[in-house]
């Protein structure tokens, strides 16, 4: 069971809240409260705090004007993100940051892309086009292999570059800002996300045994590598959600050291393909928003696994 995924948890089991959860989140309220008066208080610690309450305010503002630059001063409309059940497949999938906020940028038809100098240059820029990706495959339904994603995804190709250069080996703390706004990067957060909703309370085996012919067909159409198989990326996607999530059935805990014994395995299952020579690059893109796409079929239902459905 992960970590951070406790609360939707809570719900679909209807146990609620325990008291050691209530008890942490009035610390939790108390802690924002303190900080909160500390905001308006002299000296050094309430300067420190309103100049990163500041950066944090300046960041998001950033980001803000990055999508809307997306639209190219049209008036937004974006995109229906769809309701589920409480505790559904679809309720976790669709909850999630990074897929919620692709709801917000253009349709591709309609985007007006930035310059390559930009992107290279701003990390908010380079995050709202990812999330344009994100949106065309999970909110717009178009296919990974088809010419509109195509013609996103050659624009890109700088880009890619430039983040596959950091790809199989340590980055520094500056890097690591950089990179984690790269499109890669973000489309391996949001297939992270989404292989934990897939597998949610289940055990990763089955799931990861349903999900390998699935991932076949998602990947088909694009005419990669015959060594690019559902069960390579079923693999790599369960590595990078046990980066992200703590799993403690014994079961789950044998596989993932079957699966990575010697931890050689990366936190973005893209990063991991193409490590592992099974990838290049310039398709990590299109088989991530491939891949995206068909967990995101997956997820659009209100039941609780993709076990039960089957």
């Amino acid at each position: 069971m992960g970590k951070a995924s406790k609360k939707k948890s809570d719900r679909r089991t209807g146990t609620g809240p325990s008291r050691a959860e209530i008890e942490s989140r009035a610390r939790q309220e108390q802690v924002r409260r303190r900080l909160a008066a500390a905001l308006h208080q002299p000296g050094e610690v309430g300067d420190t705090l309103r100049l990163v309450a500041g950066q944090a305010a300046a960041a998001r503002t950033m980001a803000d004007e990055a999508v809307t630059a997306l639209w190219g001063g049209t008036a937004p409309v974006p995109a229906e993100v769809p309701q589920w059940e409480d505790g559904s497949l679809g309720d976790f999938f669709f909850t999630e940051p990074v897929i919620a906020r692709a709801a917000a940028v253009p349709p591709a038809e309609v985007a007006v892309l930035p310059p390559l100098e930009r992107m290279l240059a701003y990390g908010n820029v380079r995050d709202a086009v990812a999330s344009l990706l994100i949106r065309s495959v999970v909110f717009d339904g178009l296919p990974a292999a088809g010419p509109a994603i195509g013609a996103l995804v050659a624009h890109l190709v700088p880009v890619i570059d430039w983040e596959a250069g950091h790809f199989g080996r340590p980055v520094s703390d500056d890097e690591a800002e950089e990179i984690v706004t790269a499109p890669a990067f973000v489309i391996g957060g949001a297939l992270v996300e989404a292989a934990r909703a897939v597998i949610a309370e289940d055990r990763i085996a089955p799931v990861t045994g349903f999900l390998e012919p699935v991932l076949d067909a998602a990947l088909a159409p694009l005419g990669l590598s015959a060594e690019l198989t559902g069960g390579a990326v079923v693999r790599a996607l369960a590595c990078a959600v046990a980066h992200a999530y703590m799993f403690t059935d014994p079961a789950d805990t044998a596989l993932l050291n079957q699966l990575d014994p010697d931890s050689t395995t990366s936190e973005n299952a893209l990063e991991t393909l193409v490590n592992d020579e099974l990838l290049t690059p310039r398709d990590a893109l299109l088989t991530g928003l491939a891949v995206l796409a068909a967990l995101a079929g997956l997820c659009r239902s209100d039941a609780v696994s993709v076990l039960r459905e089957a």
